[in-house]
């Protein structure tokens, strides 16, 4: 007696409205992979909104968030979207915060999705499809690039979609085969009724060149501006407006490492006098003297990358002064990772980290040290 063929995995839907989230549930009729569709249930849609204490105020970009407000209020302002360019760590993806942080604010939903690799925009996309109301059962039968700009363009109230570290972008935001500016890929211009946002390290200006997109370059920060964050996070003990606009200007102006920097400032004060050593640095003007002494042709991209590591390799000394030097080798090792989230319970496991170099016998306790 032949046994009873079981009915194929249906997707079915769930949807929070109030959070911007989806839930997905296998139960009945579709072809849409079980993998598929537990990437689309992992695959977040609410952006990063909360601000932490190593976030400084943004300061530098009032006429540029100024303007992407206005688009985003104005349904008559065209194009609609907008493409943050720059070097890694110069706020692409903090300007673009600030514009969701405004777009909530006014009540519209607003979505952010990882245009890392291709899989996390396609994931993103997939779950915002049937968040917007499209049937699962026809994602596996449909252009889903189509399918999702159907959706978009019926949305009657206005609303924001960012997608993130677009860095290869003909390759994850274009169509097979094209480019960007075909417009038949998942850029495609934008109705009155919504706003898309762009952050990319591409700044070729080809990769672009099409009136419905406007690209913004943004660039590393003024002294003063630079100034007000570094005692923002180190606070004033650290030095004077001018020590902090010196120090500003020898990183740069690149944000990614005046936050670094600031944050080290500010943990060096908290350590007890008692134990710090004596390489720890407490002022601006310590910290300008340390980075002037390794040799730098100011300007460049790898210049200010190599000052970045710099500042990283400084926080990470400040650790194994504190009785931590584990921290450098584990965050070595989940450098190899990129931005995928490890969970911590994971590397707590017995034997994870018995085979990595300078972590092995860790306890759970010290890994969690470590981790905070």
């Amino acid at each position: 007696m032949s046994k009873p063929v079981p009915e194929p995995a249906r997707i079915t839907q769930d949807v929070h409205a109030d959070r911007g989230s989806l839930a997905i549930a296998a139960s009945g009729n579709v072809t849409i992979t079980t993998e598929a569709a537990r990437r689309a249930l992992l695959a977040p849609l609410s952006p990063p909104t909360g601000r932490g204490p190593a976030e400084p105020t943004v300061r530098g970009r009032d006429d540029l968030l100024r303007e992407l407000r206005d688009v985003y209020d104005d349904p008559a302002r065209l194009p609609r979207v907008r493409v943050l360019v720059g070097m890694g760590g110069c706020g692409k993806t903090t300007v673009a915060r600030e514009l969701v942080r405004h777009a909530v604010r006014t009540g519209g939903p607003a979505w952010w999705i990882s245009a890392a690799t291709a899989d996390l925009l396609t994931d993103g996309m997939r779950a915002l499809a049937v968040y917007l109301g499209a049937d699962p059962g026809v994602l596996a039968h449909s252009s889903l690039p189509d399918l999702l700009w159907r959706h978009l363009t019926m949305q009657t109230t206005p609303w924001l979609l960012v997608l993130d570290n677009a860095d290869d972008p003909d390759h994850v935001l274009g169509p097979p085969g094209g480019a960007i500016t075909d417009a038949n890929g998942w850029l495609r211009p934008t109705p009155a009724s919504g706003m898309l946002v762009v952050t990319s390290r591409d700044r070729t200006a080809v990769t672009w060149a099409t009136d419905w997109i406007i690209s913004h370059h943004i660039t590393n920060l003024l002294a003063a501006d630079g100034a007000q964050i570094l005692t923002e996070l180190a606070g004033s003990a650290a030095g004077t407006p001018a020590d902090a606009a010196h120090l500003t200007a020898r990183l740069g102006g690149l944000p990614l490492a005046l936050r670094t920097a600031g944050a080290y400032l500010r943990n060096a004060a908290m350590i007890p006098p008692w134990s710090t050593g004596p390489d720890t640095i407490h002022t601006f003007t310590e910290y300008t003297t340390t980075l002037d002494t390794a040799p730098a042709a100011p300007g460049s991209e790898a210049t200010l990358l190599a000052l970045v590591n710099d500042t990283w390799e400084r926080s990470l000394d400040l650790l194994k002064s504190r009785d931590m030097p584990q921290a450098r080798p584990l965050l070595r090792l989940l450098a190899c990772f990129a931005d995928a989230p490890v969970p911590g319970r994971l590397i707590a496991e017995p034997g994870i980290l018995a085979d990595a170099p300078g972590l092995a016998g860790l306890t759970n306790t010290q890994i969690w040290q470590l981790l905070q």
